[in-house]
């Protein structure tokens, strides 16, 4: 609780002998619902795959970085995917409007 205190008033962050939670580093594997969890959330707003992505790629276990990495590789999939939809959908809503305005004024 010392570190509470001194965290609060900005005179220090707590050591590792300080924090209960950092015993074994503090990484735990991800559950297989949080997995399918960030996976789906990833795929609504890509940019929260991503973030996370980046954050467990610096994890200290490797299962954690694997998913990591994949996570990151879809979301920027998904991104992709979603700026070529984006694109074709808003010049699909042109495409066959401008043809008709250039007769028009013939």
């Amino acid at each position: 609780m010392r570190w509470i205190r001194s965290l609060i008033k900005g005179l220090a962050t707590p050591s590792a002998t300080e924090c209960d939670d950092n015993v074994g580093g503090g990484a735990s594997p991800l559950s297989g619902g949080l997995r399918v969890l960030l996976f789906v959330l990833s795929f609504f707003v890509p940019i929260v795959g991503v973030l996370v992505g980046i954050i467990l790629i610096n994890n200290p276990l490797p299962e954690n970085r694997r998913f990591g990495k994949w996570l990151l590789i879809y979301s920027l999939v998904i991104f992709v995917l979603l700026c070529i939809c984006g694109i074709l959908a808003f010049a699909g809503l042109f495409w066959g409007q401008i043809p008709q305005e250039l007769l028009a004024s013939i």
